[in-house]
């Protein structure tokens, strides 16, 4: 029994040690915001910014916030993304979004968690968790 004990320490600890390289090689700090990502146009981030985008759109609250209500926002351009591993992605956007033909920007947490789209649930798989219209620059 001892013997067994000893080998399944050794195997815990190889694990670890295997997943702690592979994050650093990765630059991940687990349960930290990554750096911004170099590519803002994976397909991951475009559902989430379009998700966000569409909550937005049905939550008059959020629409608000934007200083945009009444009517519509688009989504022109995802500008920056950064993530977190949480229970799901949080993703942490920057987009150029569009209210009646006038572009701004705003930032947004987008905390997704896409099995829920496969569950019989009425939780929603994305939710819009922050939200900020940023000023220009002038």
């Amino acid at each position: 029994m001892q013997k067994a004990s000893s080998e399944t320490l050794l195997f815990a600890f190889f694990c670890l040690c295997s997943f702690a390289a592979a994050m650093a090689e990765r630059d991940v700090l687990v349960g930290g915001v990554s750096e911004p990502l170099k590519e803002n146009h994976s397909q991951d981030s475009i559902v989430a910014a379009t998700k966000a985008v569409e909550q937005i759109n049905a939550k008059p609250e959020l629409l608000k916030t934007l200083g945009t209500d009444p009517g519509p926002v688009s989504l022109s351009k995802v500008l920056e993304v950064r993530t977190q591993v949480v229970a799901g992605i949080n993703y942490y956007l920057t987009l150029e979004l569009e209210h009646q033909g006038v572009p701004f920007q705003a930032t947004m947490v987008v905390w997704s968690r896409p099995w829920l789209e496969r569950a019989n649930t009425q939780e929603e798989p994305y939710q819009v968790s922050k939200l900020e219209r940023k000023e220009q620059a002038q």
